[in-house]
């Protein structure tokens, strides 16, 4: 992050414009189809929908990783 080189202006200015300058460049990837993260938040949206469906008895006790 450059947030930290903007002297001039207040700190939560420089985060806000550092997260802005992040969400547009974000967009652009995904623009040209290029979205690094895509396939991460479909496995976890699946990951959610199997949560969501299961019953109430096999959710509790400790969770565990799936193997």
């Amino acid at each position: 992050m450059t947030a930290h080189l903007a002297p001039n202006r207040s700190l939560a200015e420089a985060l806000a414009c550092e997260a802005a300058r992040y969400l547009d460049v974000v967009e652009v990837f995904a623009g040209c189809g290029a979205d690094p993260h895509a396939a991460k938040r479909a496995r976890a949206a699946q990951a959610r929908q199997r949560e969501d469906r299961s019953p109430a008895t096999a959710r509790t006790g400790v969770r565990r990783w799936p193997r």
